[in-house]
């Protein structure tokens, strides 16, 4: 972020000189230059108003130039639902790569995972983050076809218990086969 900032900054500004007309501009460049999301814009600029209240608690500057309401926000993006024909693409696309004699083993096994996320998703109308917190213990039940889907947010913490499509029974029996703890492990942090 600091190497960001020093991009955009004039290296002779005197912090107790910026002002909010200054920040605002820095924070556009910012975005233009950088091509930041909106929601990254704001943490940005929750940045920028604490480095400087600690300027202004070290008494370094007199007050700070970034105001709280002077926030960027974030805009909510709406994506219209995929259609069955933008399904059927993507799964088509994944199975030519899993069946492509001339592909790697490991990028052979990244289209089958990929497909069959596409078909977990497809039919239980999931999101992508649900579907890769499902564990075998706690959330998948083959023997009633049901499992238990978590809310992707902390803050809203629901779960709910949904049927399993009948048509992922064979699949989640063979990915079962896999071991491991999730159905759709993801790589280790």
């Amino acid at each position: 972020f600091v190497a960001q900032l020093k991009a955009v900054v004039p290296e002779e500004m005197v912090a107790d000189e910026v002002r909010p007309a200054d920040t605002r501009l820095m924070m556009d460049r910012m975005r233009v230059d950088f091509r930041l999301s909106a929601t990254t814009m704001k943490k940005r600029y929750g940045r920028l108003r604490m480095v400087f209240g600690w300027l202004v608690d070290e008494d370094h500057v007199r007050r700070s130039p970034v105001k709280k309401g002077d926030a960027p926000q974030a805009e909510n993006v709406h994506r219209p639902p995929w259609t069955t024909s933008q399904y059927q693409a993507l799964w088509e696309a994944l199975d030519a790569e899993a069946t492509n004699e001339h592909s790697s083993e490991a990028s052979r096994r990244n289209p089958v995972d990929l497909r069959d996320l596409v078909e977990v998703l497809w039919h239980s109308g999931m999101r992508s983050i649900q579907a890769y917190r499902l564990r075998w213990r706690e959330d998948v039940d083959l023997d009633r076809m049901a499992w238990v889907l978590r809310s992707p947010r902390r803050t809203k913490g629901g779960e709910k218990v949904q049927p399993i499509h009948d048509s992922l029974k064979a699949m989640l029996e063979r990915r079962k086969l896999f071991g491991g703890e999730s159905v759709f492990p993801t790589k280790e942090k």
